[in-house]
């Protein structure tokens, strides 16, 4: 038998109360801090000055009216280790020159991270333009104006944080999303100049108006549900809530929130009911969706019809809503690295040529002149562009961010793959690489996948960019509820 000294038995003694002594200490380490807190924030973006340039369409187009405020909002969420930002803003696109001067002007100032901020735009075309997209330019004396707000919205949110509870859940609005991509019969399909748009045949149209008696089906199936992450006070007094829904935009005069800032307005009045409440609309898988229904062109809609529509849905998942006091938050951010699609050296020759004809090759004035113009423009491009895509969990809620007008098949193959109890998408994330086709979506052309700015990923990128924020998605629920 080993006979232990009493020399031995005082320094056991003293080495376990050591480990005894230091054992809070160490829990507490391991035991994150466990709160909810939540921030938010609006602030006007309506510009200053007037005539604005809007983008959206093809050639430039000019607004001097204001129909209802452009606003940024913000949501902050906070777990006690992790804080989340969402920021989602009234214009069409947003550029990743502003988003990223945003989010080190925020980092400056605050805790926060790039990777913890995501900023979005809604994709209404009716407010100003922020960025180069087909025959518009920026609107430059806006872009210095529009990211000192989003800032500011952004510091305001985090600095008001509260203490709430959290819960999800959603819903459904049909009457709101058709696909609006058509399988025409042979020729029928809108074409232009191939080599100014990259296409290989054009077999499908998008929007296909009075020629909808020459389509044969629907290329997607959109979906028509309403999520909603919501808020309360520990109470149980309505807080704040974030809605993401699938379509494209509703149409508004002169400068506008369309149906967005519709929604939100409608739910601020209906649940606040009186009281402050904050609502912000995300853009969700709305690429090859709008709210027009070609097969019925009687349908009567507006932003009025859609936003209240919409705000009735999200609504009924409101109402059966369960709130925790707690829940964990976790980010994955992520670039990868791909290709940019570029005319021939035949094809930017013949568009130069092309150009070199016009009064002023900057400002194209018809559709072939656009696309000229966008061949020679990603020309200049780099060969790849990083492309940010970011994760977010909030408890059993995941949500994929991209940079792109986002296909309903897309979405479709996330959510069937998520671990998420509840998953969605918010589109058009961290700045703007254009519309994201499948490859099968490629194979039958049309305006969505003409190589310009608005369509300039590689034909592969779907594929890629799926397959990616799955095990990102993966990889933020293979985390502890603890972590």
């Amino acid at each position: 038998m080993t006979k232990i000294s009493r020399r031995d038995f005082t320094k056991a003694g003293l080495a376990a109360s050591a480990v005894l002594g230091a054992l809070p200490t160490f829990l507490s380490a391991q035991e994150p801090a466990r709160y909810m807190k939540v921030g938010t924030a609006c602030v006007e973006i309506t510009p200053e000055f007037f005539p604005v340039l809007v983008n959206g369409g093809f050639t430039p187009r000019y607004v001097e009216k204001v129909h209802d405020p452009l606003l940024v909002r913000v949501l902050v969420v906070d777990d006690g280790t992790t804080t989340l930002v969402f920021a989602t803003a009234d214009v069409c696109t947003i550029p990743d020159t502003i988003v990223q001067a945003v989010k080190a002007r925020v980092a400056e100032k605050t805790p926060l991270k790039p990777h913890q901020i995501a900023i979005s735009s809604t994709h209404c075309h009716s407010a100003p333009s922020l960025m180069r997209l087909l025959g518009v330019p920026a609107d430059e004396r806006y872009v210095p104006f529009f990211e000192a707000k989003v800032v500011e919205a952004i510091l305001a949110a985090y600095a008001n944080r509260q203490d709430a509870r959290i819960g999800w859940g959603s819903d459904f609005d049909a009457n709101n999303v058709f696909c609006r991509r058509f399988l025409m019969r042979p020729g029928a399909a809108w074409t232009q100049n191939r080599d100014f748009t990259g296409s290989t045949g054009d077999y499908a149209q998008m929007n296909p108006g009075n020629k909808i008696g020459e389509a044969i089906c629907r290329t997607g199936v959109p979906n028509p549900a309403v999520y909603l992450l919501a808020f309360q006070t520990p109470e149980g007094k309505p807080l704040a809530c974030l809605a993401n829904y699938s379509t494209h935009y509703a149409g508004a005069p002169d400068l506008s929130a369309d149906y967005f800032g519709v929604f939100c307005r409608e739910m601020e009045t209906r649940l606040g009911n009186g009281q402050p409440f904050f609502a912000m609309m995300t853009n969700g898988t709305s690429g090859d969706t709008n709210c027009i229904d070609f097969y019925n062109p009687t349908r009567k809609f507006d932003m009025f019809t859609v936003g209240k529509s919409v705000a009735e849905a999200a609504l009924r998942a409101y109402s059966k809503i369960t709130f925790a006091d707690w829940v964990p938050l976790h980010v994955e951010y992520c670039e990868p690295e791909l290709g940019i699609r570029k005319g021939t050296p035949e094809q930017v020759a013949a568009a130069k040529t092309h150009l070199a004809k016009l009064e002023n090759p900057e400002k194209p004035v018809t559709i072939e002149d656009v696309y000229a113009f966008q061949t020679v423009y990603l020309e200049s491009w780099p060969n790849t562009r990083k492309v940010p895509l970011q994760v977010f969990r909030l408890g059993e809620v995941g949500i994929t961010l991209l940079p792109t007008e986002t296909y309903s098949a897309t979405g479709h193959a996330i959510r069937r793959n998520s671990p998420a109890t509840m998953t969605f998408t918010i589109s058009m994330a961290n700045g703007y690489l254009g519309y994201l086709p499948t490859e099968a979506d490629f194979a039958l052309g049309g305006y969505t996948t003409w190589r310009a700015s608005s369509s300039c990923l590689e034909v592969t990128a779907e594929e890629k960019i799926q397959k990616t924020l799955l095990e990102m998605l993966k990889k933020v629920f293979s985390q502890s509820i603890s972590q």
